[in-house]
């Protein structure tokens, strides 16, 4: 019983201590103006081709919902876009505590 309870301390202090990690971008030589600009800059980006993402395909969305899933998932076209966009700029994500 006490190892089970100790174990589950363990766990909850991992999970505690995992999700207090934040992700930054990080790039050595900016200031705050510059990274607000370059972070509007990506989101215009990305934003449009996250709309414009797929439009070549023909997914029947009644037929295939794996593949509407697939193809039609703007989020996720736009985080891969801005992550992409952030990096060609110059910035690294990092992980801190």
């Amino acid at each position: 019983m006490k190892k089970s309870i100790i174990v589950l301390f363990g766990f909850l202090f991992l999970l505690t201590f995992c999700a207090t990690a934040q992700w930054i971008w990080v790039k050595s030589d900016f200031n705050q103006t510059q990274f607000n600009s370059d972070v509007y800059r990506c989101q215009q980006e990305a934003m449009v081709y996250a709309s414009s993402a797929g439009r070549s395909f023909s997914t029947p969305s009644s037929q295939s919902p794996f593949l509407t899933a697939l193809f039609g998932e703007k989020d996720v076209n736009y985080q891969i876009r801005f992550k992409q966009c952030m990096e060609l700029g110059g910035y690294k994500l990092e992980k801190r505590q």
